[in-house]
C-alpha cells in the first residue's frame, strides 16, 4: 500500500522507483566521498540510474505528490518546518537525477566549483548526506 492508497500496478512503479532512486543515492555517497574521480564507468552508471527517473518521473510523481500535499499542507500550517531540504516541493528529489552527470552533480550540490579538478568539499558533502537521509525517509514513509 503506497501512500495508504490501494494502487496495483502503480504501486509497483512507486516501489521500483524508490528502488532506483536509493540505488543512486548511495552511488551518489560513493562516487562523493572518494578523491579519486569518477571513471567512464561511473558516468554510465550514473546516466543509467539517470535516465531510468526521467523516464519514470512523471508516472511517479502522479503517484507521489497527493502523498505529498497531505503530508506537508499540516506541517506548513501548524508553523512546522520538518521537512525542509531547502529546495521546492519540484526539486525534494530532482537535485539529484537533473544534473547530466557527476561532475555537474557535484557543482549543483555544491561540492566543488568546477569541473577542472575532481576534489569535492567533504563539509558540503555532509550536507548533501543529510538530504540524502531526509529524502529517503519522506520515500520510506510513501511506501510504507
Amino acid at each position: 500500500m503506497v501512500g495508504n492508497c490501494d494502487l496495483g500496478d502503480e504501486e509497483d512503479l512507486a516501489y521500483d522507483w524508490c528502488e532506483k532512486y536509493f540505488e543512486l543515492l548511495a552511488f551518489v555517497e560513493l562516487v562523493t566521498a572518494t578523491e579519486a574521480p569518477p571513471t567512464v564507468e561511473d558516468q554510465l552508471i550514473y546516466q543509467c540510474l539517470r535516465e531510468w527517473l526521467l523516464a519514470h518521473e512523471a508516472g511517479f510523481q502522479k503517484l507521489f505528490k497527493p502523498y505529498w500535499a497531505l503530508r506537508v499542507q499540516p506541517e506548513k500550517d501548524s508553523g512546522a518546518n520538518q521537512i525542509d531540504c531547502g529546495m521546492g516541493d519540484e526539486d525534494l528529489f530532482r537535485s539529484f537525477y537533473s544534473p547530466p552527470d557527476l561532475y555537474a552533480l557535484a557543482i549543483q550540490q555544491e561540492l566543488q566549483e568546477d569541473v577542472a579538478v575532481w576534489d569535492p568539499n567533504q563539509s558540503r558533502a555532509g550536507y548533501m548526506r543529510q538530504i540524502i537521509i531526509l529524502n529517503m525517509k519522506v520515500l520510506l514513509d510513501f511506501v510504507a
